[in-house]
């Protein structure tokens, strides 16, 4: 049962994705290549609250995902228990990986390594 919904649930992130892809290339012309990358850039910083909300809200909502998984029984009582001591892991790797990819540290650090080489 439970590959069946991540099945779908898959199924629906590609579907969705190729959705907005799609209308992306639609809407865009010769000369809207560079707006397009500017909204982008511009939309950069309301992009990255809201992935942080959702590590957040992941982070909160932890508990009663794994309640609900256990009362359907998906998962086991002690792995339920094991789930639950890792929440605080997954919330720091969450977040490491965030400023790592989405606020570009490791380029800030390659461009502070830069300079003080030169």
């Amino acid at each position: 049962m439970p590959r069946r919904w991540f099945g779908r649930l898959t199924l629906f992130a590609i579907v969705l994705t190729s959705v907005i892809g799609v209308v992306l290339l639609k809407t865009i012309d010769a000369q809207g290549v560079d707006r397009l990358q500017s909204d982008i850039d511009n939309m950069g910083p309301l992009m990255k609250g809201t992935r942080l909300l959702l590590i957040v809200g992941l982070f909160m909502a932890w508990p009663s995902l794994l309640n609900f998984c256990r009362q359907r029984h998906w998962i086991t009582a002690d792995a339920r228990e094991q789930l639950l001591a890792k929440r605080t892991r997954l919330a720091l790797w969450l977040i490491a990986l965030e400023l790592v990819l989405g606020f570009e540290i490791l380029n800030h650090l390659h461009t502070l390594i830069d300079g003080f080489m030169a």
